[in-house]
C-alpha cells in the first residue's frame, strides 16, 4: 500500500507543481487499502521497482452515473517522475483492454480535471474518445471512452 501511495502523492504533487489539481497531495490510505483489498489496484514493476500504478474498476456512478455495466473504469492512473517518457503509461492504458474483455466489458472509461489540457491530448492519442463533461460542486473533469477492439 505504501508503494501505491507513494506513486500518486509524487503525481500530486508535480501536477500540483503545474497549476493543476487533480488529485490531493496526501493520499488517504485508508481508501487505498480498501480498494487494494477488493483488488481494484495494480502496480507496474521496472526491474524490480514500483513504476507505476492504475485502479480498475467496475463502475463510478460518481462521475459517469448509472451504466449499463458494459465498461471498466481506469482511476488513478500515476507514473513515477523516474519511468516517464518511456511508454509505461500507454502500456498500461493497453494492458487493461484485455483485462476488460475478459470481464465482459466493451469499453474502457477514465475521465481527467478538465483544466488538464495535457491529459486530455494524452488520452485522445491513446484511441480514447472525448465524451463530455461533468461537474461536482468544486470540480470539473473531462469524460473519455474507448471501445475495445473485440467487442
Amino acid at each position: 500500500m505504501n508503494r501505491v501511495c507513494t506513486i500518486l502523492e509524487e503525481a500530486a504533487r508535480e501536477l500540483a507543481a503545474r497549476g493543476i489539481d487533480q488529485w490531493p497531495a496526501s493520499v488517504e490510505r485508508g481508501p487505498v487499502a480498501e480498494a487494494i483489498e477488493r483488488g481494484e489496484v495494480y502496480l507496474a514493476v521496472v526491474n524490480g521497482q514500483p513504476a507505476g500504478t492504475l485502479r480498475l474498476q467496475t463502475a463510478d456512478p460518481t462521475i459517469w452515473g448509472d451504466d449499463s455495466g458494459d465498461a471498466l473504469y481506469i482511476h488513478r492512473l500515476a507514473i513515477r517522475p523516474a519511468y516517464r517518457g518511456r511508454g509505461l503509461g500507454l502500456a498500461l492504458l493497453r494492458w487493461a483492454e484485455p483485462v476488460a474483455l475478459g470481464r465482459g466489458k466493451t469499453y474502457l472509461r477514465l475521465d481527467c480535471m478538465r483544466e488538464n489540457e495535457g491529459l486530455r491530448r494524452y488520452y485522445l492519442a491513446a484511441g480514447f474518445r472525448e465524451r463530455g463533461t461533468v461537474a461536482g460542486p468544486t470540480w470539473s473533469a473531462r469524460l473519455f471512452e474507448k471501445r475495445l477492439a473485440s467487442a
